[in-house]
């Protein structure tokens, strides 16, 4: 996560967001809901994604104690993820369905047409942790 820059910025809008660039070896992450955009997307294969992820986490737990939205979609637009990204993944998803139980949340979970594995992993998800989750196919690259 060096090679990337993050930014928690609050502003004169309701809610301060968090922006990460894509790295390297990690994918964008917009959360501001002034948008109602909660995204994360591309790549993610940090040594040590606790790092990248810790901030998310406590942002969504910031987000969710304080006064969330009606309704938060989150996206997840990944095209590829290892298995440190994976365990944090589950983290983050294990807080949603938490949360879920007061807040409206649908996870949105993003797939190539041909990546098969992709959509295996967000159905593998769903069925550990028992989350719905809306699955989206889009055009191979």
């Amino acid at each position: 996560m060096t090679a990337n820059k993050q930014q928690m910025e609050k502003t004169g809008d309701k809610y301060s967001k968090l922006i990460v660039k894509k790295g390297e070896d990690t994918p964008a992450i917009i959360l501001n809901p002034n948008k109602q955009k909660f995204q994360i997307v591309g790549t993610s294969w940090p040594e040590n994604a606790i790092t990248l992820f810790e901030p998310i986490i406590n942002w969504f737990k910031n987000y969710f104690n304080t006064n969330p939205l009606d309704n938060t979609i989150v996206e997840f637009r990944l095209i590829y993820f290892n298995t440190s990204t994976s365990k944090q993944i589950a983290v983050l998803l294990t807080l949603l369905k938490e949360k879920s139980e007061k807040n409206n949340i649908l996870i949105k979970w993003y797939y190539e047409a041909d990546d098969y594995d992709m959509l295996k992993e967000g159905k593998r998800y769903s069925a550990v942790l028992g989350i719905n989750f809306e699955y989206v196919e889009t055009k191979s690259r």
